[in-house]
């Protein structure tokens, strides 16, 4: 029965009414090119997580990110990882992508649309060079069962 129960945790899942709200949101900001549009979501969180530095506001530590990267924005990041489905974590959150959720294994391992889901945000050689051993360490998102956007971050 466990094996049944942890294979659950990296499928893509149907999600409850406040999720896909949320994501909605989030997409639309995303798109949109609009940073500030996430300060609402956001404001709805007691905690979000967005890096390992110290930094206390996630739209300027964004700003700044995109800026020293020459305009790429996070919201491009963002906008990739919400295109692809979500995951249950074991404490009832969601996360994009499911593959965050994953154990490591070489692309070659992976069912067709994993690797299909894989290739939106990196190519089999990087896969193959980061996340075959110690699984998919990428932009992230996670949102509580009922809504609220708790975390945005890249790494593990």
């Amino acid at each position: 029965m466990a094996d049944q129960r942890s294979s659950t945790l990296y499928q893509p899942v149907d999600l409850p009414a406040p999720v896909a709200q949320t994501r909605s949101k989030l997409l639309k900001a995303a798109q949109a090119g609009d940073l500030q549009a996430l300060r609402p979501i956001l404001e709805k969180a007691e905690y979000f997580q967005f890096s390992y530095a110290v930094a206390s506001d996630p739209i300027a530590y964004w700003q700044r990110l995109a800026d020293r990267q020459g305009g790429r924005s996070v919201l491009r990041a963002l906008a990739q990882v919400l295109a692809l489905p979500a995951a249950r974590t074991p404490d009832g959150a969601f996360v994009w992508p499911y593959i965050a959720n994953m154990p490591a294994q070489p692309f070659e391992q992976l069912t067709p649309n994993q690797a299909a889901d894989v290739s939106l945000l990196m190519t089999r050689e990087d896969w193959n060079r980061q996340a075959a051993e110690i699984g998919y360490t990428g932009y992230r998102l996670t949102v509580r069962a009922d809504g609220t956007w708790t975390g945005f971050i890249a790494g593990d």
